[in-house]
């Protein structure tokens, strides 16, 4: 029933209504519990619902009306998407930490899980679960002339953002203040 989701969006198909009818009627509440409706014409097997709140589960119902008449409501869960995090930004990098910041996840995350490891050790991923509050953090202990790739997701309830990629290159030894280099993939 359900074919597709954004972070303000939710696609929905369904069957034809096998005899004659008026139209359909949408009904969708979000976990805030204020219900809202749609009335779709009977011709019509799919409608996308828009501007609902992003990262909020959703009970969906669909009826057939005719008249005064309707059919068994058919109910499904759905959930919108989060607005990912957008940006990793990388500053102060020395041989050894560099420090991240980045932007606000809508809704407001639950936790953040920030993942990074050297591009050639994958193997060796570390895993730090932060605060949601939280819009930086500092990697200390680093490899120095290493390329790391980091990662970042959002944690809402059940539901886990795309994550944003990024690599930095750690500064040599010696080189204080070495900038090293940096990009989003």
């Amino acid at each position: 029933m359900v074919t597709a989701s954004s972070e303000t969006s939710i696609s929905l198909i369904w069957t034809k209504a096998s005899g004659p009818i008026d139209h359909y009627r949408i009904t969708f509440t979000p976990s805030s519990g204020i219900s809202s409706e749609v009335t779709v014409p009977r011709d019509r097997t799919s409608y996308t619902l828009t501007d609902l709140e992003p990262g909020a589960e959703y009970i969906i119902s669909i009826t057939a009306e005719r008249g005064r008449q309707q059919s068994l409501e058919s109910t499904v869960d759905a959930f919108t998407g989060f607005r990912p995090i957008s940006h990793l930004h990388f500053s102060h990098v020395t041989s050894s930490s560099v420090n991240i910041t980045w932007s606000d996840p809508s809704p407001p995350a639950d936790k953040l899980v920030l993942n990074y490891s050297p591009r050639d050790e994958e193997e060796e991923m570390m895993e730090v679960l932060l605060d949601a509050t939280k819009r930086h953090a500092v990697l200390m202990g680093l490899q120095p002339a290493t390329e790391y790739i980091v990662n970042l997701v959002a944690v809402h309830g059940t539901v886990t953002s795309e994550p944003i990629v990024g690599s930095i290159t750690t500064g040599e030894i010696g080189n204080v203040g070495e900038g090293g280099s940096h990009s989003s993939l």
